[in-house]
């Protein structure tokens, strides 16, 4: 299955079904941009609460954080290529938003990082 497909997030959900996230409430918002050249970009949102988390693709009303990034930023992270924080030191991932409330959120980042890894 490809990462950022459709069935990729079916999976993720699937796999993150049943998992206990610790840690306070949060929604994530993602915006990956896909190509320069019309500027095409996949939104999604991780959202975190009561010990559960899902993934949506779309645009949350009220996101406590914000992440943008290029696909191969996301990809580069997501196969281990690059390290997220690397990645934010580099310039390479835009962060707007709560970013002390996305520090907080490690046992969700850590779900949603096991759940992405059984699903490859």
């Amino acid at each position: 299955m490809k990462f950022l497909d459709p069935t990729w997030f079916d999976a993720l959900n699937e796999a993150l079904a049943g998992v206990d996230v610790d840690g306070p409430a949060i929604v994530i918002q993602q915006h990956i941009t896909i190509d320069a050249t019309p500027n095409e970009t996949l939104e999604y949102f991780v959202a975190a609460a009561g010990g559960a988390a899902r993934v949506e693709r779309g645009i949350h009303p009220s996101p406590t954080v914000e992440l943008s990034q290029t696909r191969q930023t996301a990809e580069d992270v997501h196969t281990g290529a690059v390290n997220a924080l690397t990645a934010f030191q580099q310039g390479l991932i835009n962060v707007t938003g709560d970013v002390q409330a996305l520090i907080g959120a490690r046992a969700v980042l850590e779900a949603l990082d096991a759940a992405a890894a059984q699903i490859g």
